[in-house]
Parts: structure tokens; sequence; C-alpha cells
């Protein structure tokens, strides 16, 4: 749901970020694939959360975490606040990829 705009999104500014934050191009793309990461590594411990706290508050929570991630993203006064907020980012994309596969 969110994967491919973001993704789409964020590989156009990644000139503007650099700029913006005055950082090499690999620390930006290190905010890519931190995302990235956390969007494959996310999905393992998200299934046995859902099985014992119901689907609803993990997907909720992991709204939240997308949400949040992404508000904080724009706001961040450095590279490496970035690079927090994306990996927060990719923990929250991740639970909101997996939990509706499950409830339909």
């Amino acid at each position: 749901m969110f994967g491919p705009v973001q993704g789409t999104m964020y590989t156009v500014a990644v000139r503007e970020i650099q700029e913006t934050y005055n950082a090499s191009l690999a620390i930006i793309g290190l905010t890519l694939s931190i995302f990235l990461w956390m969007a494959a590594i996310g999905p393992i411990p998200t299934g046995p959360a859902a099985d014992h706290f119901g689907r609803r508050p993990v997907l909720v929570v992991g709204l939240l975490c997308f949400l949040v991630g992404s508000f904080l993203c724009a706001f961040s006064f450095t590279v490496w606040e970035l690079l927090v907020w994306r990996t927060v980012q990719g923990l929250g994309y991740a639970v909101c990829s997996v939990i509706p596969s499950t409830v339909v």
C-alpha cells in the first residue's frame, strides 16, 4: 500500500535530500537501505505478535509507527535523525504490508 508510493517519491528526491542535509550520497542511500531492511525483517515478528495481541491492535500500532516515522522524517534536523525515523517508518511499513493480507 505505502511502499510503491514512498519508494518512488523518495528516490526522486534523493539529490534534494542530499543538498538539504549536506550529506554524502552514501549516507542518503543508507536511509533507503535501512528502510528496505526494516521492511524485510519486520514481518518476522509481526505474525506472532498479531496472533498474540490480535490483528487490529498490531495493525494500528504499525500504522502509527509509519505515520509518526513519516511525520518526523519531514522535521529531521540531521541526516542521523532521518536515518532513525526511516527505521521506524520501515518497521511500520512492514506491519502494514503483512497484516492486511492475513485479515482478508
